[in-house]
């Protein structure tokens, strides 16, 4: 009994593992399409922008209104974009540099792209790892002063 008890447990964990998965496989689909989506949106705007200012330039006509609304409507889809890629970033365990924009892996102190400090909260500062072996070293420098 205690062997089928066993199987079906693992049997479990590994059906949770593989759902949790799945869940963020799902969610990081989700989160691509929305990107691929507000960057279309993006492109659309600047083309739009470029336009504008072309046809003002070439007719002599000033429409500062028509150009600040653009501009205004491009640093919210910017804005938008890199809420967008910053949850995508979180999914996939990277850390955005906030100098540069370069995925860093998340142990990473500093951008392997510009070697700026990485923006990283006190949570993710000390990892358990690094929790644990401080803890050894001073459990190690109890017992030598003993």
């Amino acid at each position: 009994m205690g062997f089928m008890e066993d199987l079906k447990q693992s049997v479990k964990q590994v059906a949770d593992f593989a759902e949790k998965k799945t869940d963020t496989v799902v969610e990081i689909s989700k989160l691509k399409y929305q990107q691929i989506q507000t960057s279309k949106n993006l492109d659309d705007l600047m083309a739009q922008l470029g336009s504008a200012v072309y046809s003002m330039v070439k007719s002599d006509y000033d429409n500062k209104n028509l150009v600040d609304s653009l501009i205004a409507e491009i640093d919210t889809v910017k804005a938008n974009l890199a809420e967008i890629e910053e949850k995508l970033a979180e999914k996939r365990d990277l850390i955005l540099c906030s100098q540069c924009g370069a995925k860093n892996e998340k142990d990473s102190f500093f951008c392997k792209k510009c070697g700026s400090k990485l923006n990283r909260s006190a949570a993710e500062e000390v990892t358990e790892p690094e929790a644990e072996a401080a803890e050894e070293k001073t459990e190690d420098g109890q017992n030598e002063e003993e």
